[in-house]
């Protein structure tokens, strides 16, 4: 029985002791704000088991509403869904918000679907290219014939026609995409 109480007076003693200390709960300080952001890879989207394709990547994502309303409006889902190998170039909400008003529902209107279709695939890519081949090279062709996308490393910051990538490998079953921080602009075609 003495030993017993012993035992709880050193214990009770130990903690009066410990309780006096202030020790810090987290002493790590919290990471300086950078302005260029940080290329992550993302792991492919699944579901059920199996990976996803571009779109409904970009539907799963959340970021991407108004270019996929886009997709659906001119039925560019089928050249997403293609076995192919894309590298898609995404512009995300706040994209489209900087356009001036009115942009997006002239998009959607029915008679400019051909321009909407042409945009769509202007910000498309025939080839897998992540980011580490976008600051490798100079360009490549879209899929909008005729128009070529130019990249260029800009310090930490890839690129595509002055317009930077700010989530890059966003992987998808049949390709990857990169979210871009404004909409594309092809330029016209010569008379």
């Amino acid at each position: 029985m003495r030993r017993a109480l012993a035992i709880i007076g050193l214990a009770v003693a130990l903690a009066a002791c410990d309780a006096g200390t202030d020790t810090p709960t987290d002493a790590t300080p919290e990471p300086a704000a950078t302005l260029t952001p940080t290329v992550v890879p993302t792991p492919i989207p699944t579901f059920a088991g199996r990976p996803l394709g571009l779109l409904a990547t970009l539907e799963g994502d959340g970021r991407f509403h108004t270019l996929v309303t886009l997709i659906e409006a001119v039925s560019f889902a089928e050249t997403l869904d293609d076995e192919g190998a894309f590298t898609l170039f995404a512009p995300n909400d706040a994209a489209f918000e900087a356009l001036p008003a009115g942009s997006v529902e002239t998009l959607l209107l029915p008679e400019n679907a051909q321009q909407t279709a042409d945009l769509l695939r202007y910000h498309l890519v025939h080839e897998v290219l992540n980011a580490r081949a976008l600051s490798e090279l100079e360009g490549a062709d879209s899929t909008f014939p005729g128009h070529r996308l130019l990249f260029r490393k800009r310090g930490d910051e890839v690129l595509v026609n002055n317009v930077r990538i700010l989530i890059g490998d966003i992987h998808a079953s049949n390709g990857v995409i990169h979210m871009i921080e404004f909409v594309l602009q092809p330029a016209p075609e010569n008379p």
